[in-house]
């Protein structure tokens, strides 16, 4: 995408459709429009992230849980016998 948009804007600047600083600037808004666009994405992902995680880790702490629920009845049956 900036290769792109450099030989876009030196044909542009070439054939004085636009000026140098015409294209810097029209550069600048489109770098400043993805880096703030990437950085809300960045924030919305690893939110998303840290909430899937914690989900996760409270879900395997209540298998735990069962399991050692499932071992002590296993081993009272046993005992039983």
């Amino acid at each position: 995408m900036p290769t792109s948009f450099l030989v876009v804007s030196l044909i542009l600047v070439i054939f004085d459709l636009i000026d140098i600083s015409q294209a810097f600037y029209i550069g600048i808004f489109g770098f400043t429009v993805t880096a703030v666009t990437w950085w809300w994405w960045a924030i919305f992902t690893i939110k998303y992230l840290i909430t899937t995680l914690n989900r996760a880790s409270t879900n395997l702490q209540e298998v735990n849980e069962e399991i050692k629920s499932v071992k002590l009845e296993m081993q009272e049956l046993k005992d039983e016998s």
